[in-house]
């Protein structure tokens, strides 16, 4: 490196350093924040940046916590990050999150966006107004009538969507319900019902992958042109649960398919329900039998409204493996003001302990956090490229104080947020005030008050 300093270094400065130099130092930029402050250096780092022949190598960040009021959560730099959200999401629900960075959402009307809060970029989908005419019928063939405000907090639960939102063309989705699944396909403007009690669902090799409440797994194949062979059923085995009192995930696993399944017991009183312990199957794709699984090695997964994922600790030294990080996805708490939200943590499989590094006071925040894994993608025609480069600056150079993370509770809270944030810069620039100018006036005033002969206390 030293040799590279002497023999290549410029009159330029920094800004000059040779392209070998700013390659071997991209390798060494380990989370997204340092690479957009290094590329934000000057003009020749940025184009350094984009050339690196490391940029094609896969580099995972680790995942953050998306917040109500439009904050995110580092865990590992322990930092709250604020981010500029467009007026209409402040009131909208979180329905999932991918790994590509995007985020979906849903508001009053039940118009369905994809979101990417890193980029900025934003993507619309089919409205769901068909599926709420749907249910509608059948509310009303019981003597019940529900607005879509009520089926987007009460019914809607979770979404899932193939690669790739830039191309809308191409993005399929499967919307789970509480006692449907709704499916939109490439170009179709309408949405596909179909009846049953899915738990969870994933996407993975072109397929998206549905449990029940018994583990029985349904695939679902969108690009079968053959309609009878779009779904498909097998059974692995049959748990028997009791219904409500635990819930089931898929995640895509490092060789097969995993069932994890979440334990939960409901002492009422502040908190009516808690989250107390994991059980994993792994599938056997000989036998096709979910077996129990009592250790995941150096395995993270994320579980919660999120499209379940599983990461190798050994990307981040910082982190142990074999644990699950989860937030809370109880639906029938979180569309109730007074709880929901607050049940989240991590699990060690191996001793069965609890934690909360992210812990809160908060017994009630809408919507819910999510796991949402930051990457600034998102290359839509409505977001130029300096648009991206100025929010990522703002992301990463500008955080909120500690307290400040959960002051949210469905969109009301964000009007209180604003205030406090003002309210926080006002004490400081007073702190400043106070510290600089009054410690000045104070000796002025000593000084005036020995010539007369009187002390300034006195």
């Amino acid at each position: 490196m030293h040799v590279l300093l002497q023999r290549d270094m410029a009159p330029g400065g920094w800004s000059e350093l040779p392209k070998e130099l700013l390659y071997l130092i991209e390798t060494r930029l380990m989370n997204l924040s340092d690479r957009v402050l290094f590329a934000a250096a000057c003009k020749s780092w940025r184009s350094a940046l984009k050339e690196s022949p490391n940029r094609s190598c896969s580099r995972r960040e680790f995942p953050w916590l998306m917040l109500p009021g439009g904050a995110l959560y580092s865990p590992l730099e322990d930092k709250v990050r604020s981010i500029n959200l467009p007026n209409r999401h402040h009131f909208q629900r979180f329905l999932g999150s991918s790994s590509d960075g995007w985020v979906a959402m849903v508001d009053e009307s039940l118009n369905v966006y994809l979101f990417n809060p890193i980029s900025g970029a934003e993507a619309r989908l089919p409205s769901l107004t068909n599926v709420f005419l749907v249910m509608m019928r059948r509310l009303f063939t019981h003597g019940s009538w529900m607005s879509s405000l009520d089926v987007r907090d009460i019914y809607l639960r979770k979404a899932v969507w193939s690669p790739d939102p830039n191309n809308l063309g191409s993005v399929s989705m499967v919307l789970l319900m509480k006692c449907m699944v709704a499916v939109n396909r490439p170009g179709n403007a309408r949405w596909t019902v179909r009846y049953g009690q899915f738990i969870d669902v994933i996407y993975n090799k072109e397929i998206f992958y549905l449990v029940d409440q018994k583990g029985q797994v349904f695939t679902l194949n969108i690009n079968d042109i053959h309609e009878r062979r779009v779904w498909k059923k097998w059974k692995p085995w049959n748990m028997d649960l009791p219904m409500g009192s635990n819930k089931l995930y898929l995640v895509e696993g490092p060789s097969s398919l995993l069932l994890v399944i979440r334990l939960k017991k409901f002492p009422g009183g502040c908190c009516p329900y808690r989250t107390t312990g994991f059980k994993v199957f792994e599938l056997n794709e000989g036998t096709m039998k979910w077996e129990r699984k009592v250790d995941l090695g150096d395995g993270m997964l994320f579980l919660g409204m999120n499209s379940s994922i599983h990461l190798s600790a050994s990307h981040f030294p910082e982190c142990q493996g074999n644990r699950i990080y989860f937030t809370d996805d109880n639906m029938a708490q979180s569309c109730s003001l007074k709880y929901g939200g607050y049940d989240m943590g991590v699990f060690c499989l191996g001793d069965g302990s609890l934690g909360c590094p992210y812990r809160t006071d908060e017994r009630s925040m809408w919507p819910d956090p999510i796991w949402i894994f930051p990457n600034p993608t998102g290359n839509v025609s409505t977001v130029c490229r300096c648009t991206i480069r100025r929010r990522l600056l703002y992301l990463f150079i500008d955080h909120l104080p500690r307290p400040f993370y959960f002051l949210d509770a469905r969109g009301r809270g964000q009007i209180w947020a604003r205030l406090l944030r003002f309210f926080y810069l006002y004490c400081c620039i007073y702190f400043v005030f106070i510290l600089l100018l009054e410690p000045s006036q104070m000796v002025m005033d000593a000084v005036k008050s020995s010539r007369t002969g009187k002390h300034m206390f006195g």
